[in-house]
């Protein structure tokens, strides 16, 4: 029982092991890497799957924000809800895997070699370069040097890593959620026993005892009804018989039966 109570009194801080914070860590600094990487290519051409890599990194900095400010700044902790850290988890280990085969995907679609003949810059921040290729005469729809395809290959293996990461984190919140629930049941189980055996002690027979006798049910008890004689009528003694004594007779006559 005050084990229960002192794990009731933890906050959620104290119940994270130290391993937690340091994930979430990771999680935002690859996710910076992997915005880096995604953002200097797009620079130069843009591609749907380098934009989704780059929106996923915004996303896991805010996922890692919410939980790390809802575990550690006093004044966030109300805000922390288990089923949204536990939602956000599974959904970005979902975007995650996504991304990864995404960028291994386009990684794998630069499979011819050609030779460039010259690039220009229009100065856009997005899909600024135009090159230009000798390769049957054909333009091609993109190029990219040695350095563009280790970026993009750096960004399918960064995401598989984050992919893991995130795997680890809903692993950990399901098992805290099973131990927090179970934790309540077992509160909210103990008070009940604990009443309940309250009342069975108080529904237990007690031994009966004999109440002392008052004073008139002694004497109603004592009381022993008399019984009443008739008095015979005197009569003197015949000739020849002696009269006996007052009390014989008086003995003789308590022994006779009642209406003799």
């Amino acid at each position: 029982m005050n084990n229960l109570s002192k794990m009731e009194n933890e906050t959620p801080a104290e119940r994270t092991p130290i391993w937690v914070p340091i994930v979430r860590a990771m999680q935002a600094v690859l996710a910076l890497i992997i915005l880096a990487l995604s953002a200097y290519l797009i620079h130069g051409k843009y591609f749907n799957t380098l934009g989704f890599t780059i929106f996923l990194s915004l996303l896991t900095w805010i996922v890692v924000a919410y939980n790390l400010a809802t575990l550690y700044v006093p004044a966030a902790k109300a805000f922390r809800i288990q089923f949204v850290s536990l939602g956000a988890d599974a959904a970005l280990t979902v975007f995650w895997l996504s991304a990864m085969g995404s960028a291994a995907a386009l990684r794998a679609s630069f499979k011819y070699a050609v030779d460039i003949l010259g690039c220009y810059n229009n100065g856009s921040t997005i899909n600024s370069s135009t090159c230009v290729v000798a390769r049957d005469l054909a333009k091609r729809a993109a190029v990219a040097n040695a350095n563009g395809l280790a970026m993009m290959s750096a960004i399918a293996g960064l995401s598989a890593l984050q992919m893991l990461l995130f795997i680890g984190c809903v692993v950990f919140g399901a098992l805290t959620w099973n131990k927090s629930r179970s934790r309540t049941s077992q509160a909210a189980y103990a008070p009940q026993k604990q009443n309940e055996g309250s009342s069975y002690q108080m529904a237990t027979p007690q031994q009966p005892y004999a109440a002392e006798p008052q004073p008139g049910m002694q004497q109603q008890q004592a009381y022993t009804p008399q019984q009443t004689y008739a008095q015979q009528p005197y009569a003197p003694p015949a000739p020849g018989h002696q009269e006996m004594p007052a009390q014989q007779q008086q003995q003789y006559h308590s022994n006779l039966p009642v209406g003799s």
